[in-house]
């Protein structure tokens, strides 16, 4: 498997979204290449601090508006 496409899958990979072949072959590449590596790594990173953050409240009514808004949209 070639870098770009492994890439363009990283973020599927991260989220375990990939079918269990796929995600084989990008293992396999993650061990023999350091870039692609450090790139998971990075996506690791951020999806960790992502998930330490607190989640900002809904105002109020919110559903409410966005299910008008949707209604208007041709």
């Amino acid at each position: 498997m070639r870098c770009k496409k492994v890439l363009s899958h990283l973020n599927a990979y991260a989220d375990h979204e990939l079918s269990s072949s796929l995600s084989r072959g990008i293992e396999n590449h993650l061990h023999s290449c350091r870039m692609c590596q450090i790139e998971f790594d990075q996506i690791q990173h951020v999806e960790g601090f992502l998930n330490t953050l607190d989640v900002p409240p809904v105002p109020q009514e919110f559903a409410a508006r966005v299910m008008i808004e949707a209604r208007k949209a041709p």
